[in-house]
């Protein structure tokens, strides 16, 4: 008996590339150094990126290319959240009542600061000319392409 596998392409799924930064600058000095070693425009996005069941919010950058068609975004992957210990509120010392929270907008990937995610309507772009001009970004550690089937919870990048 022949084993059938039926796969289900969901039309309203945009193809995207996405890369992967590391680093340890902020987020808006980040956008910077990318405007000015790829030539784009980045600008802060009026909503972060939040999710009900928690208090986390992730940062974004856009920049919509209306000549090529391609929008640019910039994502933070960590949230940072201090949360006051309500156990030990009595203390004399300001700060030591607080402690710190981090949450991942892809839990699969803690290592990560940010993703630069590349959404052109033609499809995929494979230009490896992007790679080594983040690469020669002196504040960026490393960069790599991720593959997006391989991440559990896609819709999160899908804002």
């Amino acid at each position: 008996m022949a084993i059938h596998k039926l796969v289900f392409d969901d039309p309203f799924l945009e193809s995207f590339n996405l890369y992967a930064i590391h680093c340890n600058i902020e987020d808006f000095r980040l956008a910077y150094c990318l405007n000015k070693y790829l030539g784009l425009k980045f600008k802060r996005h009026s909503k972060d990126i939040t999710f009900d069941s928690s208090e986390s919010s992730y940062s974004v950058f856009e920049y919509e290319d209306k000549k090529s068609h391609i929008l640019w975004s910039l994502i933070s992957n960590t949230s940072r959240s201090e949360i006051a210990d309500s156990s030990d509120l009595n203390t004399e010392f300001l700060f030591d009542s607080l402690s710190v929270n981090f949450s991942y907008l892809l839990k699969e990937l803690p290592q990560v600061n940010f993703f630069l995610k590349i959404t052109c309507d033609d499809g995929l772009i494979t230009d490896k000319s992007i790679l080594n001009k983040i690469q020669a970004i002196p504040q960026i550690v490393v960069t790599y392409p991720i593959d997006i089937n391989k991440i559990k919870k896609i819709n999160n990048l899908i804002y």
